[in-house]
């Protein structure tokens, strides 16, 4: 009997132990990496029709929302003929991974060993197959441009950061950009509009101004005083060649030289190759109704109340004389994200984000 209960208290620790819950997780910071994606595992080559002395090798890309996969090797026909036709050509099958929406299909000569297919190349049998077999039946190749994703910069990294004394923020990170986390929830009804897709300005004119984004504001939609609109953009600047001439990144209200505020994000005799730049400030109105004030600052800084000049380290803020612009906020108006430079040169915007208080 004692034996017998002995096992039995055995058992209930046992059963208490397993039944805790798992220890939390601590950490100031969290990185979680952007979505894996698989090549094409499952595939093979086979010869119809007439062998030959010519050697063919295939490789498969499979084709994702977020970007391509490297080349998987499919395997090589060293008995080919010589000419590829409708009746003697070679099959390439593959069983396409999961999440992918298509696979490209390409030929080099040599496999196995050989390097795989990189950069721009005349070697794509087919582009965008979702049958999961491709017969090669010609000799001609498309040209085709390898473009492996590199999904590091994609991650997103969670940390808590010091703001000022017995004040931290959750800011979600992703490359160059940055998202305060804690500064948009605590605005009541806030809404955060963004976009990630590329856009590039090609300038076939010396300072010639063109809109990447524009957002257009509704009569009366920011017509509060202390509304606080906190836009994010991250982009780059390409020169031509050597160091490049002045660039400008700026963020407008309203369409009239006089009812705009800029942003000159950077100037480059600095820059010879690839420019990055980073756009992020608040911006709050001072004073509502025909003649509303936009004022601006960098981040979520303290400029709530006051018309005073600003200052930005690194980036600065201009406008006329430095001083809030006269926006009609009874009226509707177009925010517009622009870009300037040179000509032969090139800007491209990678994202953009609006984290406004209301509707």
């Amino acid at each position: 009997m004692k034996k017998l209960l002995s096992i039995f208290a055995i058992l209930l620790a046992s059963t208490v132990a397993f039944a805790q819950p798992p220890p939390a997780v601590t950490a100031s910071q969290v990185t979680i990496p952007a979505p894996y994606l698989p090549a094409v595992i499952d595939k093979s080559v086979s010869l119809v029709g007439n062998p030959g002395p010519a050697k063919y090798c295939y490789w498969i890309v499979a084709n994702y929302t977020l970007g391509n996969a490297a080349p998987s090797f499919a395997g090589c026909i060293r008995n080919g003929p010589n000419t590829l036709t409708s009746s003697n050509y070679d099959v390439i099958n593959y069983t396409p991974p999961i999440g992918a929406t298509s696979a490209d299909v390409l030929r080099t000569s040599m496999g196995d060993a050989g390097p795989p297919p990189s950069g721009a190349c005349n070697c794509a049998v087919a582009t965008g197959d979702t049958s999961g077999s491709v017969n090669d039946q010609s000799n001609t190749l498309n040209s085709y441009t390898v473009a492996t994703l590199n999904s590091v910069p994609l991650a997103i990294t969670l940390t808590v950061d010091q703001i000022s004394a017995g004040v931290a923020h959750l800011r979600i990170h992703q490359g160059n950009f940055v998202g305060d986390l804690s500064a948009a929830s605590v605005l009541p009804g806030s809404s955060l509009l963004s976009d990630t897709t590329p856009v590039t300005l090609n300038f076939t004119t010396g300072n010639l101004t063109q809109d990447f984004k524009t957002y257009a504001v509704s009569a009366g939609a920011w017509n509060v005083t202390g509304r606080k609109i906190h836009i994010q953009a991250v982009g780059s600047y390409s020169p031509s060649a050597g160091p490049s001439s002045s660039y400008l990144v700026n963020l407008l209200f309203g369409t009239a030289s006089a009812n705009q505020q800029g942003f000159l994000i950077a100037a480059g005799p600095q820059c010879t190759s690839y420019c990055p730049w980073q756009l992020d400030v608040t911006c709050f109105v001072v004073t509502s109704g025909a003649a509303g004030k936009f004022r601006c600052a960098p981040l979520w800084a303290a400029m709530e109340t006051t018309d005073n000049t600003p200052t930005m380290i690194g980036p600065t803020i201009s406008g006329t004389s430095g001083l809030s612009q006269a926006v009609d906020l009874t009226s509707a108006f177009t925010l517009h994200l622009t870009g300037t430079g040179a000509n032969g040169e090139s800007q491209t915007l990678h994202q953009w984000s609006i984290d406004q208080e209301g509707n």
